[in-house]
């Protein structure tokens, strides 16, 4: 595995996790789908930004990566939020 992909991936999960805050407290699923959009968002920015500015260019990849990353932390908190929720 190229080693950017496990970047894309964990800053990803970082930022999502990160957004994922108030999830914790409010349990509002719009919330928690609100915050992997502006994840997404930021992803697909850089993969922009990396096309138009002399960069790497496009990479699917890394947006797969970025996929996971918020995937990993949406589902991650989503459950400790059920777990607190039922406990």
């Amino acid at each position: 595995m190229r080693d950017d992909l496990f970047k894309h991936m964990a800053v990803s999960f970082i930022i999502a996790s990160l957004l994922c805050i108030p999830f914790q407290f409010s349990n509002s699923k719009p919330l928690l789908i609100g915050e992997a959009t502006v994840t997404l968002g930021i992803g697909l920015g850089k993969e922009i930004h990396d096309n138009r500015n002399g960069g790497t260019g496009w990479d699917w990849a890394d947006l797969g990566y970025d996929a996971l990353g918020v995937g990993l932390a949406v589902g991650l908190h989503y459950l400790t939020g059920e777990l607190w929720k039922n406990r």
